[in-house]
């Protein structure tokens, strides 16, 4: 890494090309109380391969630790403060691999996770060149049972600017709760709105985004074909594609969209069978310039290994990427982004 540092010294064009043609891995490993390791994992295009693993940094999580995503080249996570998820706060947290920074938000109270109607996105306001954490929480957490009218009536959007000591509580919410892991792309962040109760006819469709420079929320829909949800449906997910808004779409097989110009297009469609196992896949992101997708499976039992797949977006094929002494899987987070030439400190 110590290489990577003496890049400052180049014109910036030059960085933001060498920088563009470095998509990291990144790995977290850790357990509660314990020191929690960042790792970047050095992959090729080799089919089988024994990966080159370098330590970037160490830091000791309280107590559960997850993974929220990544923006312009920084990664930021949660660490919750005890082992009542709902009346403890949460402490967020941005890392930045390339200069081994790591920054702690003022505590909040959010409850984030998959079974969650809120959550958080870190975006860059290219306005004021600074980072913003901005969550969407609903009072007391209280969604279940409620009608639409009066979760809005509920919602609060928070917004902490990085290097700032405080949380702002700003006028605009969103039409609708949002759920999941946010991505950012040319100035948005981008969300899941999330279903007020868990009928499948009360799903929004929909894709909530913030205007990081104006502070504006909106709402797109989702592709029509993805509209009608079946006892087939899996899961969806919004994915990064290399600064692109990219949604996965699992039901019969895996279908991966991308927003293209406030349209949605067809990325890929791929059948879900062998190298896959019966379980669901997760797109990563972008492995290479041609495009090519990194996935991973998402185990319902710990006991089953994670694995990694390479989907060809030109030969339409996929294989498997066997790690050499990682058959057994591993506990950690694989998390795909793109380096970058911005800091934490804007």
């Amino acid at each position: 890494m110590a290489e990577l540092a003496e890049l400052t010294e180049l014109p910036l064009d030059i960085i933001d090309e060498i920088l563009s043609r470095m998509p990291l891995i990144g790995y977290i490993s850790g357990r509660p109380n314990q020191p929690s390791i960042l790792s970047f994992l050095h992959i090729n295009e080799l089919k089988e391969q024994t990966p080159e693993t370098n330590s970037v940094m160490e830091f000791r999580c309280q107590k559960s630790l997850m993974v929220l995503g990544s923006c312009n080249g920084l990664l930021y996570l949660s660490q919750n403060h005890g082992n009542d998820m709902i009346n403890d706060m949460t402490t967020l947290v941005v890392i930045d691999p390339l200069m081994k920074e790591r920054y702690e938000l003022p505590p909040i109270d959010i409850m984030l996770g998959e079974y969650f109607q809120e959550s958080c996105g870190l975006c860059f306001d290219d306005s004021t060149n600074t980072f913003k954490m901005v969550c969407v929480v609903v009072r007391n957490h209280a969604t279940w049972q409620m009608k639409l009218a009066d979760v809005r009536k509920n919602l609060r959007t928070m917004v902490h600017v990085l290097e700032t000591n405080s949380w702002i509580e700003i006028p605009q919410v969103p039409d609708y709760p949002i759920t999941g892991e946010g991505v950012f792309s040319h100035g948005y962040m981008y969300w899941l709105a999330a279903c007020v109760d868990e009928s499948p006819n009360n799903d929004p469709r929909k894709v909530i985004w913030f205007n990081v420079k104006k502070e504006e929320f909106g709402w797109i829909d989702l592709p029509k074909e993805t509209q009608t949800q079946d006892e087939s449906f899996i899961s969806h997910r919004l994915v990064d594609l290399h600064g692109e808004l990219g949604y996965e779409y699992m039901c019969n097989n895996i279908e991966v969209w991308v927003l293209k110009k406030k349209e949605w297009v067809v990325y890929c469609r791929v059948d879900q069978k062998p190298p896959f196992p019966h379980q669901e896949i997760m797109v990563l992101g972008q492995w290479n310039k041609k495009g090519d997708l990194l996935m991973t499976n998402n185990p319902w039992e710990k006991s089953l290994p994670k694995r990694l797949f390479v989907y060809g977006q030109e030969s339409g094929e996929t294989h498997e990427v066997k790690l050499v002494g990682w058959e057994n899987g591993w506990e950690g987070d694989i998390r795909m982004y793109q380096s970058s030439r911005f800091t934490i400190h804007g």
